[in-house]
């Protein structure tokens, strides 16, 4: 095949240029691959209790905004039945999130132009020009599913710096409180209802008590019933949380249709609850 009496020389040159391409190739697959954004059946479970949020930056954000993250999500609003949009709140910078939070179910990223590039893994969904299109946004709004972990939701939050962000933060808030715990109701939701197998056996009983059927899920416990209510409960180990959910089911009349209103489904709910349900809450 070779002409030249360098036939052994050159073949033996090529075969190792050969073999230098191939492993370079090799290992340029490798670091790819490496990058890319595990599929689902990789991705682990995500953790954190209902309620919780993790706010993630760099340290000088966090620091700026420490402030503007309380007042927007632990502070107590009336269209929130639960008071507060979130029970807690972490504030982890991108070194702590990398290595303790990463898998955390429901979280807040704040980015600007000074630190997007340390965010390298929490950014794999955007390219450098999306990113920067989203800090000069007058919204920066935009969230992902699923990207470290399993029924994981993420917000991010692009500004072009702290006050940026605090801008877009305050015009924004009940938008960013919405797009996170919307998601978080719906995720425990589509998990608690998946299988009502069960209690199969209530779906006609309600029906017949109440004139509208309620499929119970299997995992729930009925706890007590009297007076034209019900309360079923399930208990579970959530990682390392221990979960207690109740789910209550009641009738009661009503005068006019002020009764619909939310103070008053509230008052209503919390006087039976604490008619019926023992404990201190």
């Amino acid at each position: 095949m070779f002409k030249s009496t360098n036939q052994q020389s050159v073949y033996q040159f090529k075969n190792k240029k050969t073999r230098l391409i191939l492993s370079y190739v090799l290992l340029s697959f490798i670091f790819l691959t490496n990058g890319c954004k595990p599929d689902d059946k990789n991705l682990p479970d995500s953790t954190g209790k209902l309620g919780s949020l993790i706010a993630v930056s760099d340290a000088s954000v966090l620091k700026g905004l420490s402030n503007d993250l309380d007042s927007t999500f632990l502070k107590p609003l009336p269209q929130y039945t639960f008071s507060e949009p979130f029970i807690e709140m972490f504030k982890p910078d991108i070194e702590d999130f990398s290595r303790f939070y990463y898998n955390q179910k429901i979280i807040f990223v704040l980015v600007t132009e000074a630190n997007f590039k340390a965010m390298e893994d929490l950014l794999t969904p955007f390219s450098p020009e999306k990113i920067m299109q989203l800090i000069r946004d007058p919204q920066g709004l935009v969230s992902q599913k699923d990207l470290l972990a399993k029924h994981q939701h993420i917000v991010y939050l692009f500004g072009k710096d702290i006050q940026d962000l605090r801008k877009k933060l305050a015009a924004n808030n009940l938008l960013i409180l919405n797009m996170l715990r919307d998601f978080e109701l719906k995720d425990e939701s589509e998990r608690l209802f998946t299988d009502t197998t069960g209690n199969e056996q209530y779906y006609k009983i309600l029906k017949d008590k109440f004139g509208i059927g309620v499929r119970v899920p299997g995992s729930f416990k009925l706890m007590k019933e009297a007076d034209n209510f019900y309360w079923f409960q399930m208990r579970k180990k959530d990682v390392e949380t221990d979960k207690s959910i109740g789910l209550i089911i009641h009738s009661y009349p009503y005068k006019d249709t002020s009764d619909f209103s939310y103070l008053k489904i509230r008052t209503a709910r919390d006087s039976f609850c604490k008619y019926h349900i023992p404990g201190e809450l």
